[in-house]
């Protein structure tokens, strides 16, 4: 089975170095840490690139997303990706 670094899947790919090592980090993606380094096996890294190419981007894990606001905590903040997401605050 072939292998790629993250800077070689981030290169074929077009997904950040730092976005693929969270992925791999969430299980997002396959993947495995040798001395230090992840690698990807080559079949995910094309599964990913045909992703991105069909939806322009790539499935995230998810701590980017916004969380639920419940109105419980004070210290509740909402991370967007896109400035342009966020709503404001209104009170």
């Amino acid at each position: 089975m072939e292998y790629l670094t993250v800077q070689e899947a981030e290169e074929q790919t077009g997904v950040s170095a730092q976005t693929l090592r969270a992925m791999l980090r969430d299980g997002v993606i396959e993947g495995y840490e040798q001395g230090g380094l992840w690698v990807i096996p080559a079949e995910a890294v094309d599964t990913l690139e045909d992703q991105v190419a069909v939806t322009g981007e790539a499935i995230e894990s998810g701590e980017n997303e916004p969380d639920e606001d419940d109105g419980e905590d004070e210290d509740d903040v909402d991370v967007y990706e896109n400035p342009e997401d966020n709503p404001g605050d209104d009170a």
